[in-house]
């Protein structure tokens, strides 16, 4: 299995953070990482998603995704795959900070590619959710400032 865990700290709150994070609509105004997410912020419901490979190949993955953790405004997790090539576990986790709030964001993936890209894989995919970061920061930045 890899792991690939980044954080953010961000200058808003957790309420604030946690709206956008389940905004699945409005991904494709921001997100560089899920271009597409379709379906309801709910334990258990499915999601249709439009992935951009976050190794910046420029490639692109329909799949199918089920929430398979919702704490609300601390914790979202999906769990999508494609069959025996790639199984990932994509989570959020969001915490009170002194001045806002730290955001922990990463995906455990299992399957073919991951055991034969193995750290390497980590290492070209991790960039893709740093940018998911920034362009999350910039997101709530932009709605702060209007």
């Amino acid at each position: 299995m890899i792991r690939i865990v980044t954080e953010a700290l961000l200058p808003h709150p957790r309420e604030r953070v946690w709206a956008v994070l389940t905004d699945f609509a409005r991904y494709p105004e921001w997100n560089p990482l899920v271009l597409e997410a379709e379906g309801e912020p709910a334990a258990g419901a499915r999601l249709r998603l439009l992935i951009a490979r976050p190794d910046g190949s420029g490639r692109h993955d329909r799949l199918s995704a089920r929430i398979v953790e919702l704490e609300r405004g601390a914790r979202l997790a999906w769990r999508g795959s494609i069959p025996l090539l790639f199984t990932g576990r994509h989570w959020f986790a969001l915490a009170d900070a002194p001045s806002g709030t730290l955001f922990r964001h990463g995906e455990d993936m299992s399957g073919l590619f991951p055991l034969i890209g193995g750290a390497r894989m980590a290492a070209r995919y991790r960039p893709g959710y740093d940018r998911f970061n920034a362009a999350l920061a910039a997101r709530l930045a932009a709605a702060a400032a209007a």
